[in-house]
């Protein structure tokens, strides 16, 4: 797999923390220091190559955007702004991981139940593998060096100005761009995270989207419904947000 990553352009760390067996529980690679890290595997799961892919997955994915979270700000005085930055942050990590898992593995029940994910297994069967994984790599590439641009008022919107943006770096004409953008759509993002795609009428603008009020009350209704939830990917921040939001 590290092999795979480095192909596809996806950057790579050195060194790992060691992997681990315990007796309950899986997890990721979470402290700041690499000597203080472990990745621990279950030990009824040692032997199955799909969950140490994914334990190994996630560590790597852990570093490929900037940790938003290590800011010591999000604790002491978090804003919407802020939190919503973390939101689209694991939004594009965890999409991203899913779907080159899927194509590692060739298949898709990797990517299903991550709406983006399945957005970049679609268009890797109405085109080609290569060319996917090429967008997929841009994709992650313009999230973490250019948030300003991509991140939106909410994660459909984000995913489709950096999916655009990422055509744009693959191709030089962009001619893969109409059959592209008619799979998103076709294939909107809709459901728990508030998130709908909403492409303005002019793309090439990058404007549209929601007001800045209709953002925020959107991201307050988020932030609490997934504080609220015990099975939560942003279960660990419930604390700051409670905090923002006096929940």
């Amino acid at each position: 797999m590290r092999n795979y990553f480095a192909r596809v352009g996806i950057p790579i760390r050195e060194e790992i923390p060691p992997f681990t067996v315990h007796d309950v529980g899986q997890a990721m690679f979470t402290p700041p220091h690499l000597y203080r890290g472990e990745i621990p595997i279950p030990r009824l799961d040692v032997s199955n190559r799909k969950v140490v892919a994914h334990l190994y997955a996630a560590y790597v994915f852990n570093f490929a955007f900037p940790d938003v979270g290590k800011d010591p700000s999000l604790f002491h005085s978090p804003t919407p702004e802020k939190l919503f930055q973390l939101s689209q942050t694991i939004f594009f990590t965890v999409e991203l991981r899913k779907y080159f898992l899927a194509n590692y593995w060739n298949s898709v029940e990797e990517a299903q139940e991550n709406p983006g994910a399945m957005i970049l297994w679609r268009i890797r069967d109405a085109f080609n593998k290569k060319l996917a994984d090429a967008l997929a790599s841009k994709v992650r590439q313009v999230a973490s060096d250019s948030p300003q641009e991509v991140y939106k008022q909410n994660e459909g919107d984000s995913l489709y100005y950096a999916i655009r943006i990422a055509v744009g770096l693959i191709e030089a004409e962009s001619k893969s761009w109409p059959k592209i953008q008619e799979i998103l759509k076709d294939n909107p993002i809709w459901g728990d995270n508030r998130i709908v795609i909403n492409p303005p009428e002019n793309d090439s603008a990058f404007g549209g989207g929601m007001d800045s009020q209709k953002a925020h009350d959107e991201n307050v209704k988020f932030f609490r419904r997934c504080s609220a939830r015990p099975a939560s990917r942003c279960q660990k921040w419930t604390p700051t947000i409670s905090k923002l939001f006096g929940a």
